[in-house]
């Protein structure tokens, strides 16, 4: 677990780890196993911070046996601070008299970003007029699976599925310049969520809540801008193994 701190830490409101590398004293390489939300993107996405500390955490393989310590870790983490440029903030008012639309503004046209967002009703419209896609066997074998964890669970597979208090998000961002998305209520306070499902066979991101939102809620999106992010290098020695 990587820790942020200093004066700018309270602007941090996301961000990824980039790449790291960790050589043991015995000179072998561990890889990284996990890290919060993989994406295309320079093999991380963004994360939203929780605490006043930013933190990003991750795993690295298992060392040898023999090794004593990890002789140096090395790599980098960005992190995009909204307030350094007012271009990466959106807020989209009263999000439930659009859905089935795409969100219109000037930055996500000029971005490239396209987002549709739908309650259960909006998309199984969407679903019916939609030309059904052909699922790889890849996509095929990671839907059983989650679904055959869920049952284990005791979840039902239904969990995978809109239900009658979910939003989700439909998006297409060739560039990856979308950051968060998020949904808050009229004065702008976030939303309690109960858990999000990522359907990646068809990009939507499925936002799970207790009860029916309210109709004047709002959706923020934040946008990767130039201003926005910043990229901080890191490199640590001779961390001990226990």
């Amino acid at each position: 677990k990587i820790e942020l701190k200093g004066a700018d830490t309270p602007e941090v409101k996301s961000l990824r780890i980039l790449d790291p590398e960790a050589v043991t004293d015995t000179s072998h390489k561990l890889l990284p196993v996990t890290v919060s939300n993989p994406t295309e993107n320079s093999g991380r996405k963004f994360e939203a911070v929780s605490d006043d500390v930013p933190s990003m955490q991750f795993s690295l393989s298992s060392p040898p046996r023999h090794a004593n310590r990890i002789a140096s870790l090395k790599g980098s983490i960005e992190v995009f601070m909204p307030k350094r440029d007012p271009d990466s903030t959106i807020l989209i008012p009263a999000i439930a008299s659009k859905l089935g639309q795409t969100v219109s503004h000037p930055i996500l046209k000029a971005a490239g970003i396209s987002l549709v967002v739908y309650n259960k009703s909006e998309y199984q419209k969407f679903a019916k007029k939609s030309e059904p896609r052909k699922m790889s066997e890849e996509e095929k074998k990671e839907r059983k699976t989650l679904g055959e964890i869920l049952n284990s669970f005791g979840t039902a597979p239904e969990f995978l599925e809109i239900q009658e208090n979910d939003l989700a998000i439909m998006s297409n961002d060739p560039a990856s310049k979308l950051i968060t998305v998020a949904f808050a209520d009229e004065t702008g306070k976030d939303l309690k969520i109960d858990d999000v499902v990522t359907l990646k066979e068809d990009n939507i991101q499925i936002y799970k809540f207790n009860r029916k939102p309210e109709p004047k809620i709002q959706l923020r999106i934040h946008v990767r801008t130039e201003k926005s992010v910043q990229k901080i290098p890191f490199n640590f020695a001779n961390i001990e193994l226990f």
